[in-house]
Formats: structure tokens, C-alpha cells, sequence
């Protein structure tokens, strides 16, 4: 559903996709209303573990960032640039539940920024909730790609662009060596 949206999706692509009858999808999902809700819910509470799994693997919060920054630039990249304007116009409800984790998100990012000016890589005078609203709130307007396509940059090019300079903005000079360590591993 990420890869064409809402609107263009259809109960009988969903079942013939999963490889079941529709009657069997009907039986789950009542309605695509519902499917939605449920998918959407589900994407969330699969970031949260993955976002956890990265953390707990990590050695510190900037290699933690840039795990999860590929983590949701793969996501980004599978998803239409109509799927959340769909979802808002289509589905406002579910739409707004979905702004209600993106609050969460902008608050544990924070939290992330603030340990990571204890370990030295961030900042001590950056304020991590206002750099966390300002880095978000620029990553949600490049979900809608289509507005800079006269630019010539790749939605991919566009969003590592975003968030390298945004890690470069905060960090410290021993974060901005981690940082520069890391991309030239990549």
C-alpha cells in the first residue's frame, strides 16, 4: 500500500497480493478503513522494535541515529509521495493518530539529542526538543518530494542531505568526527 497510497489501493490487490480469497480479508479487515488503521499501527509498532533492536546494538546515540537515518531513508524511498496526503484527505482519523506518534517520535528523538550531548557529540547549548521539531518537521516536508523535482535531486539525495547536515549542525567536534568516520565507511 506504501508504494501506490491509499486511494489507488484496493481490497482485491490486498487479498491477491497475500495470496487469499477477499472473502478471507473481509473476515479480518471489515473494511479498508480498517485495513489501514491496522497497517498503520502495525508500521509503528515495527519501527518502535527495530528503532529499539538498533539502540540496544549500539555503542553510542550517533551510531544509533545514523542506523535508524537508513532505516527510515529505506522506508521513504518505498513510499508514493501521495501516501500520507491520501491518508490525510482520505482518512483524516487515522491520519491524525499517525501525527499523535510522530509527537511520540519527536520526543524520543529529543531524548536521543540530550544523551547524546552526555556523551560528548552533541552540543551542550542545542536545545533537543526545538532541534528535534525542526529536524522532523523538514523530513515531513520531503515527504512530499514532487514540490523540488524542478531541482533535479532524488528524493534519496534530498533526505541525506537533510540529515547529515542536520547531525553536522548539532554535534561537537568528536561528533562531527563520528560522523565523517561513518560516511566514509559507507
Amino acid at each position: 500500500m506504501s508504494r501506490i497510497g491509499p486511494q489507488a489501493t484496493t481490497m482485491d490487490m490486498v487479498a491477491r497480493e497475500c495470496g487469499i480469497s477477499k472473502r478471507t480479508l473481509y473476515e479480518v479487515f471489515p473494511d479498508k478503513r480498517t485495513l489501514i488503521s491496522e497497517m498503520m499501527q502495525m508500521m509503528h509498532e515495527e519501527h518502535k522494535r527495530d528503532f529499539e533492536t538498533i539502540f540496544n546494538a549500539s555503542s553510542n546515540n550517533f551510531e544509533a541515529l545514523l542506523k535508524i537515518y537508513r532505516h527510515i531513508r529505506e522506508f521513504l524511498e518505498e513510499t508514493t509521495l501521495t501516501f500520507y496526503d491520501d491518508l490525510q484527505r482520505l482518512y483524516p482519523e487515522i491520519h491524525r493518530d499517525h501525527r499523535a506518534n510522530e509527537v511520540a517520535h519527536i520526543r524520543g528523538f529529543a531524548q536521543v539529542i540530550e544523551t547524546a550531548k552526555s556523551q560528548g557529540l552533541v552540543k551542550k547549548e542545542v536545545n533537543s526538543e526545538i532541534a528535534a521539531i525542526i529536524f522532523m518537521s523538514t523530513m515531513s516536508s520531503l515527504k512530499e518530494g514532487n514540490k523540488y523535482e524542478e531541482f533535479n535531486y532524488t528524493k534519496s539525495q534530498l533526505i541525506d542531505a537533510t540529515f547529515i547536515n542536520f547531525l553536522r549542525g548539532i554535534a561537537t567536534i568528536d561528533g562531527i568526527n563520528y560522523i565523517e568516520n561513518f560516511l566514509l565507511k559507507q
